[in-house]
C-alpha cells in the first residue's frame, strides 16, 4: 500500500491564484493525499474557492483561523495530518503532476528524513519563467544516495535557500526533533528548515524542476518583507540558540555563521526604504552583528569576501558615510537620501564609457572617492589604478594610490580625472598631454550642476 501525504497549504487572500495552485495538486499522479487547507483569515473569495473543490474531492480538509501568518498556519496543518510524510506547497504557486510521486518514490527507496527537490521562479509581472537563485546547490550535496550534515558540515545551510516548498518531510521524524515554524510575520520558515537538515540522518535529493515558485507578487508577504526585517534577526537567534541546546552548533557553527553573515548582508542592499534602512542600519551596528558574534571570525571563515567586508565597514562607518559609499548597491528611494546623507554624493558617469574597459582614475579625493567606489562595486570596469599626486598624504590605507608619475608605465584605455570643476580638470589634462598622454585617452565629466543622475 502506498503512504499517504499530507499536503499542507497555508491560504491568505490567495484568490487570484488558488485555483492554479489547487489544480496543480489535486491533478498529481501520486493519489494517496490528504490535502490540509489552512485559511489564514483570508477576506477574498479563497475560503468559498477551497468549499468548491472539497465538493468535489473529498481528500481536501479546510482549517480556519484568525490571521495569524503562514508559519502558525503551518504548524496548525501539521497538527491535523496522518501522513507518513508531510509538504508545504504555497497557494500562490504551482507543481508538476508528479511532484509528489517522484519526491515519495525516493523518499522510500532512501529511508529519508527529508527529500529536496529542484523549483524555478515565475515572475509574475513580465509573466516568465527563471533562474530561481538559491534553489539547490547540488554541488555542495555528497554524491551518494542520502546524507547528512556530517557529509558537509561547513556547508549544510548553504545546500539550499530556507523555504519549505521543495522539500518533503517524514513526519515522525518531524515530530520527534520537536520542529516547527517559527510564529513571527516573516521569516518563519528558515528556523523548520535548517533543524530538519541539522537533526537529519538522510538527506535526498530528486534533481528534477517539480515546483514554480510565484515572484514579483506586489500584495505578497516577500515583496514587503524588509518592513518587518526584525523577524530575520529572531529567526537568526532562535536558530543559533537552537543548535547550541541539541549540541549541533560546534559542528555546524562556520555553515551557520556564513548563512548569517549573508543574511544579514542581503539585507542590507535590499532595503527598499530610507525609514527601515535607518532602524536597520542602527541595529545592525549596536546589536545584531554582536549577538550573532560574526565579529570574531577571520576573513578566510567566511565563503564570500563581499561578505566580509561589508560586515567589517557596517562595524567602523556611520550610516552616512556607509551610504555615500555604498548606495549603488542598495535599492534605497534617492530622493529621500537627504534626510540621512549631509553631504553630497558625486556619481561615477558610466554612461559615458563602454563596459570592461580599462580605467586609470586621476585623483582620490571626495570625488574620486565616490567614483572608486562604484567603480569596484559596479564591476563592469577594469579599475587599473589609482594616482593623486598628494598620494603620501590619503590616509585610506585600504586604496592603493599610486603617483601621478607612474601612469606611464601603465597599460589603459582611458584616465577619468575625478575633479569637480572644469579649470582643475583643464590643468590635470594638460600635464597629462605633457607626459605623453594621448588626448583621446583623457577624459572627464561635469558633474557640478546635473551630474547625479
Amino acid at each position: 500500500m502506498k503512504p499517504l501525504v499530507s499536503v499542507i497549504v497555508p491560504v491568505y487572500n490567495a484568490e487570484k491564484y488558488l485555483t492554479e495552485c489547487m489544480d496543480s495538486i489535486v491533478g498529481q499522479s501520486y493519489g494517496e493525499l490528504e490535502i490540509v487547507c489552512v485559511n489564514d483569515g483570508s477576506e477574498d473569495h479563497s475560503r468559498d474557492i477551497i468549499r468548491d473543490y472539497i465538493k468535489k474531492d473529498n481528500r481536501i480538509k479546510l482549517l480556519e483561523q484568525k490571521r495569524s501568518f503562514a508559519g502558525v498556519a503551518r504548524n496548525r496543518g501539521m497538527e491535523f495530518s496522518t501522513g507518513k510524510y508531510i509538504i508545504f506547497l504555497d497557494a500562490d504557486d504551482f507543481f508538476d503532476f508528479k511532484l509528489i510521486e517522484k519526491m515519495v518514490g525516493r523518499a522510500e527507496s532512501t529511508e529519508a528524513d527529508v527529500v529536496i527537490c529542484n523549483s524555478q521562479g515565475y515572475n509574475e509581472e513580465k509573466k516568465k519563467i527563471h533562474f530561481l537563485k538559491g534553489a539547490l546547490n547540488k554541488k555542495i550535496a555528497p554524491e551518494k544516495d542520502s546524507f547528512s550534515w556530517q557529509d558537509v558540515p561547513d556547508h549544510i545551510f548553504q545546500l539550499t535557500v530556507g523555504w519549505p516548498w521543495d522539500k518533503l518531510y517524514r513526519l515522525d521524524f518531524i515530530r520527534n526533533k520537536n520542529i516547527c515554524f517559527q510564529e513571527t510575520r516573516v521569516a518563519n520558515d528558515a528556523l523548520f528548515v535548517d533543524l530538519a537538515f541539522a537533526e537529519a540522518q538522510r538527506i535526498t535529493i530528486v534533481d528534477d524542476i517539480l515546483v514554480t515558485h510565484r515572484t514579483s507578487v506586489s500584495e505578497s508577504i516577500e515583496n514587503t518583507r524588509y518592513r518587518w526585517w526584525r523577524c530575520g534577526f529572531d529567526m537568526l537567534y532562535a536558530e543559533q540558540n537552537a543548535l547550541k541546546e541539541r549540541d549541533l552548533f560546534h559542528h555546524l557553527e562556520k555553515s551557520f555563521i556564513n548563512r548569517a553573515a549573508e543574511y544579514v548582508v542581503w539585507n542590507l542592499c535590499g532595503m527598499s526604504s530610507t525609514d527601515y534602512f535607518h532602524e536597520f542600519y542602527q541595529y545592525v551596528r549596536s546589536e545584531g552583528i554582536l549577538r550573532l558574534g560574526l565579529l570574531k571570525y577571520q576573513e578566510n571563515f567566511y565563503y564570500d569576501k563581499f561578505v566580509y567586508d561589508k560586515i567589517q565597514k557596517v562595524t567602523l562607518l556611520a550610516e552616512s558615510e556607509y551610504l555615500a559609499r555604498h548606495i549603488s548597491k542598495l535599492n534605497i528611494c534617492i530622493n529621500n537620501l537627504s534626510e540621512i546623507i549631509e553631504r553630497k554624493r558625486w556619481y561615477f558617469p558610466e554612461k559615458i564609457f563602454p563596459k570592461n574597459i580599462r580605467l586609470v582614475l586621476y585623483g582620490y579625493g571626495e570625488v574620486g572617492r565616490d567614483f572608486y567606489q562604484q567603480i569596484v562595486d559596479s564591476g563592469n570596469f577594469r579599475l587599473v589604478a589609482v594616482v593623486d599626486k598628494n598620494y603620501r598624504e590619503i590616509a585610506d590605507k585600504t586604496v592603493e594610490v599610486k603617483p601621478v608619475e607612474e601612469v606611464c608605465n601603465l597599460e589603459f584605455d582611458f584616465i577619468l580625472i575625478a575633479v569637480l570643476d572644469k579649470a582643475t580638470a583643464e590643468k590635470i589634462r594638460d600635464s597629462l598631454l605633457c607626459r605623453g598622454i594621448a588626448s583621446n585617452k583623457i577624459a572627464w565629466h561635469d558633474i557640478s550642476e546635473k551630474g547625479t543622475d
